[in-house]
């Protein structure tokens, strides 16, 4: 049964205070964290597989969501488009369908107000139409102009499947595009319908019907599909149901929804389509606390130089169990931060050659024969070859950066040259007195700066003062053709511009 030794524990910990008394409080804990761990009696290598499979450094998993719509009769963007945020911000879908603008809102406006979605948009037939479909960027979706007002078509793939989404707004006096939606379904085998068709028709709930809901019930059974918002109540100013969700997905894996936000006189819907899945590949890169390792590995150091000097083991078992602890120690300091895209530093074929040379050194290491050796260093040589072609590709296409036409190329390109970062302290020291509080920092440097651009006090009962006061005063309104004169006649080496510097100051 292992035991925790609290003798070794208190003796490196003094040692670690003294190190990390400046260090950030999560940098100080993490590190002591570590030493509680080395401290148990378990076996080394026990210990070793336990940071190596710590939690904290391991990379984050795909996660998996289902396609979600939200659709919404904004009747005014104008003046609803903060609703709109708050559903978007709260339910964070994939896909959001807008229809009835209001007015004639520019696609620029809508793409700066939904930044981080793809944003598609048709003209409207009224003053009230208008409709547009934003995609996430991560689907990549791309548009299809119907070339007919108040109607948008996006196409897209989830999971090398292929995928339409329509947004449809059709008044109340206009027919339904239904050639055009047969079209559309045409092109793809799985097709999701959802707007405010002004279709009423007691298969999906109304109470009564319209020649527009027979058109579309007669339409919908020739395409096999499904409207998956049946006798939910859209309109605020009828118990109807006008906007519709339609596709050929299963009935029961669409859950529709109304939500609680009425500036509009429509409900907005939100959709979750279970049978649709899309997995999310989140961008991640580990990030080593080499502070956090160099220290541990000084701590650690002597104690590991004792083991060695009086235990008999074999010089090549204690390298891999050394080098099995520094991998060991490498991963428990590392954590896995989130990144909107991975930028390598160098291709994938550099990096797949890499990865070879490591497993021919490994491989020398363990058979230390002439073949291995002279593999290893051929291939170190092709490696060389190729960083050296990479540098002059890499400076080349620099230049040509720098003397492009473009002046947005050239400003991109010089503005990643001028990055310092600025220089980090954890205290400051003035006469004999060291600072490493923050707030003990801001107070002295606050002082100090005050105290230097604060105006000199004068003592007019001291002659010197009095003299020079005025003096300063003279000086001050005298004419520049006089002071000019003055200058050429001393000895003293000034110029005039030297004198209204002073003046000035």
């Amino acid at each position: 049964m292992a035991q925790f030794n609290m003798y070794k524990f208190e003796e490196l910990k003094r040692e670690l205070e003294i190190i990390t008394r400046h260090w950030k409080a999560h940098n100080r804990e993490l590190a002591l964290k570590i030493i509680e761990e080395w401290c148990w009696t378990y076996p080394r290598q026990t210990i070793f597989d336990k940071w190596q499979n710590h939690n904290q450094h391991q990379q984050p998993q795909s996660t998996a969501n289902n396609l979600s719509i939200l659709h919404y009769n904004i009747r005014n963007f104008y003046k609803n488009q903060r609703d709109l945020l708050d559903m978007i911000t709260q339910y964070d879908s994939y896909v959001i369908s807008i229809n009835e603008l209001g007015t004639d809102v520019p696609l620029k406006t809508i793409k700066k107000l939904l930044f981080s979605y793809d944003v598609f948009k048709a003209q409207g037939s009224n003053s009230h139409g208008g409709v547009v479909v934003a995609v996430a960027k991560q689907l990549h979706a791309k548009g299809v102009d119907q070339h007919q007002p108040n109607i948008i078509t996006v196409s897209l793939s989830i999971n090398v499947k292929p995928y339409t989404i329509t947004s449809v707004y059709s008044p109340p006096t206009e027919a339904l595009p239904l050639q055009i939606l047969s079209g559309i379904l045409k092109t793809c085998k799985s097709n999701i319908i959802v707007g405010d068709l002004n279709a009423k028709h007691e298969q999906w709930g109304c109470s009564s019907r319209n020649k527009k809901g027979r058109d579309l019930n007669q339409w919908l059974q020739m395409n096999n599909l499904v409207v998956h918002n049946q006798g939910m109540t859209t309109s605020l100013r009828s118990e109807t149901t006008i906007d519709l969700i339609i596709s050929n997905e299963d009935q029961f894996s669409v859950q529709s929804q109304l939500l609680a936000h009425n500036g509009s006189d429509h409900l907005p819907i939100m959709v979750d389509f279970t049978d649709i899945p899309i997995t999310e590949h989140s961008n991640t890169i580990p990030k080593v606390n080499w502070e956090i390792y160099t220290t541990i590995l000084t701590i650690l150091s002597p104690e590991i130089y004792n083991n060695t000097q009086y235990t008999n083991i074999h010089p090549s078992i204690w390298f891999e169990q050394f080098q099995n602890f520094l991998v060991a120690l490498k991963l428990r300091a590392t954590k896995w931060h989130k990144i909107k895209r991975k930028r390598p530093t160098v291709s994938e074929a550099l990096r797949a050659m890499l990865r070879h040379k490591h497993y021919l050194q490994n491989r020398y290491r363990h058979t230390k024969t002439e073949e291995d050796r002279l593999d290893l260093r051929t291939w170190h040589k092709i490696i060389q070859r190729e960083f050296k072609q990479h540098r002059a590709n890499s400076w080349n296409q620099f230049i040509s950066n720098i003397a492009s036409p473009n002046p947005s190329t050239f400003w991109k390109t010089v503005k990643s040259l001028n990055k310092k970062r600025s220089v980090q302290f954890s205290a400051i020291s003035d006469d004999n007195h060291t600072y490493n509080d923050p707030l003990q920092i801001l107070s002295h440097l606050t002082h100090h700066f005050r105290s230097r651009f604060t105006s000199p006090i004068t003592d007019m009962n001291i002659q010197t003062n009095k003299e020079a006061h005025e003096l300063w005063g003279k000086l001050s309104e005298a004419d520049i053709d006089d002071i000019q004169l003055a200058c050429q006649h001393t000895d003293l080496k000034f110029s005039p511009k030297d004198i209204w510097n002073v003046i000035r100051r």
